[in-house]
């Protein structure tokens, strides 16, 4: 994760617990994807990584370190797939917390013409 701290926003992601399961990399079905993607047709698909942390129970500080799962939303628009990961920390109290995009850390780049073969088996 490379950059600086994000500016965490809270969200409502009614499904959260649900998809807490694996610790790898699995396709998130449709109706687990995070509410704010409903608006957005160039979504073709999300990767969701529980990486089995504790919650946090406060809000005084939160950082990268505190990351419980990662979100990796992939687009397809204008002939180009287009990569984003997501991080979450998730509260005690069930409150759930969303980093800014990052792009970055995509392994093959932010852009690509073709789906990523470490994404195929999946």
């Amino acid at each position: 994760m490379k950059g600086d701290e994000p500016n965490w926003k809270q969200i409502e992601w009614s499904t959260f617990e649900v998809i807490c399961s694996t610790g790898k990399l699995q396709p998130l079905p449709q109706e687990h994807w995070v509410d704010w993607s409903d608006s957005n047709e160039t979504i073709t698909n999300m990767y969701f990584t529980d990486l089995d942390r504790e919650k946090k129970g406060d809000t005084d500080y939160l950082s990268l370190f505190d990351v419980n799962a990662e979100l990796l939303m992939e687009r397809y628009d204008k002939g180009t797939f287009k990569y984003y990961s997501y991080y979450f920390i998730t509260m005690v109290d069930g409150r759930v917390f969303q980093s800014r995009p990052y792009t970055s850390d995509i392994p093959g780049g932010h852009h690509q013409l073709k789906r990523p073969d470490w994404l195929s088996p999946i």
